[in-house]
């Protein structure tokens, strides 16, 4: 019965051991990673003095550094989702060069949010006054290290510029999502732009949307 009772009070530096292993895995995403480590450190805790201590230990260590990853992991992916992202790239091999105008346009996509993997979150063309996330979508890599964007606002006929800045990206990317803030009510087109060495800057892409 004694042998009995040792193991079983041992056992849960064994399983705080394993969870601290799977842990340093399991980190990649966080809402796995996060409750194997924190289950894993508190079995730890409470087996740190028991027959399997060296366990125990070794299983509070590496929970610790699977948790501490996991909250990195985490935040550099809230903090994505908050300033806007550039990470894809297309696996075309086309050239800027021997592609027609037409085909260089691209997807312009508005939505209220965008998510770690750059998918957008309630998408729409109408939206109340504030930030609003826009994400373009080449069919072809853009081939430059710096993109312009350009809002312009629609009265009837007549466009006047609101906004206007350059982006650094990658040359091998074809998608890029940023956050834009929209104030005033009324119709606005936003413009994608590639920038080139020639006076000739292309349009990669462009999409309307309305702030009520």
């Amino acid at each position: 019965m004694q042998n009995v009772k040792e193991n079983n009070y041992g056992s849960g530096a064994v399983v705080s051991f394993i969870l601290g292993i799977i842990g340093l895995i399991a980190w990649i995403i966080p809402i796995i990673g996060a409750p194997i480590t924190i289950v894993g450190l508190i079995l730890g805790i409470k087996k740190r003095n028991s027959k399997n201590k060296g366990l125990a230990i070794t299983g509070i260590i590496l929970c610790i550094i699977g948790l501490l990853g996991t909250v990195i992991n985490a935040s550099i992916g809230a903090y994505k989702g908050a300033n806007g992202t550039v990470n894809r790239s297309s696996n075309t091999t086309s050239s800027f060069n021997t592609i027609s105008k037409s085909n260089l346009s691209g997807q312009v996509i508005f939505c209220e949010k965008i998510d770690n993997n750059l998918n957008p979150i309630n998408s729409s063309t109408t939206f109340s006054a504030g930030q609003v996330y826009v994400k373009f979508v080449t069919p072809a890599t853009f081939k430059t290290t710096k993109i312009k964007i350009a809002i312009y606002y629609e009265n009837g006929t007549t466009e006047s510029i609101v906004d206007s800045k350059d982006e650094q990206v990658n040359q091998d990317w074809n998608t890029f999502a940023i956050p834009i803030k929209l104030t005033n009510p009324g119709k606005y087109k936003i413009v994608l732009t590639r920038l080139s060495d020639s006076s000739n800057d292309i349009n990669l892409g462009e999409g309307e949307v309305t702030i009520k």
